[in-house]
């Protein structure tokens, strides 16, 4: 499923943003999400590109008591700028076993992020106001609906125009993944270390 949104640095106060959105959108409720990445160590060009940016993502993701597994492949533009994800998720059913199984093929843990979710929506957007931990407080909007034939480019200012609507004060759109951020903080060469 081609999934198109936009990921921001919420730098406004958390209540703040969180009231304006309980006004201009449904709350659907708040969930632990716990995501670790996973890489196969045979095939790392597979996954990153020479910016270091991710090609594609597998990650096993715990959300209260169900389990899911997810490959993402990332979508750039020809200047190397992040677009949308192409994504494919199945629920599975064991959060612990699925990570033996995954590592007795041979891949490699990269990063775990441990988050609180509080999403809402509206008819047009998924809205996510995110607490990573070690990360600090990010929100992502995506697009519930494309019209056919919109481009990318025209449903991200769609995305951009609602953000603004918030008046809530954050960074440019990130054009990268939580998972990245994470391991950007955590070495700037980590690349390199795999």
């Amino acid at each position: 499923m081609r999934e198109i949104e936009i990921l921001v640095k919420v730098l406004s106060k958390k209540k703040v943003l969180e009231k304006k959105l309980r006004k201009v959108s449904k709350f659907v409720g708040d969930i632990l999400v716990e995501d670790i990445y996973y890489y196969d160590p045979l095939r790392k060009g597979k996954y990153f590109r020479n910016s270091g940016q991710f090609s594609e993502s597998f990650r096993i993701r715990k959300k209260s008591n169900k389990v899911y597994i997810t490959h993402k492949h990332d979508i750039f533009d020809r200047r190397g700028k992040w677009l949308y994800s192409d994504e494919l998720e199945t629920a599975i059913g064991d959060f612990h076993t699925a990570k033996k199984i995954i590592e007795a093929l041979g891949m490699k843990k990269l990063i775990a992020l441990k988050m609180l979710k509080k999403t809402f929506k509206t008819q047009k957007y998924e809205i996510v106001l995110e607490s990573v931990r070690s990360l600090g407080l990010f929100l992502e909007v995506e697009a519930l609906r494309v019209k056919a034939g919109e481009t990318v480019a025209a449903v991200k200012k769609r995305i951009w125009g609602f953000i603004e609507s918030l008046d809530a004060k954050t960074s440019k759109e990130l054009g990268v993944g939580k998972a990245e951020l994470a391991l950007m903080a955590k070495n700037h060469h980590w690349q390199k270390s795999l």
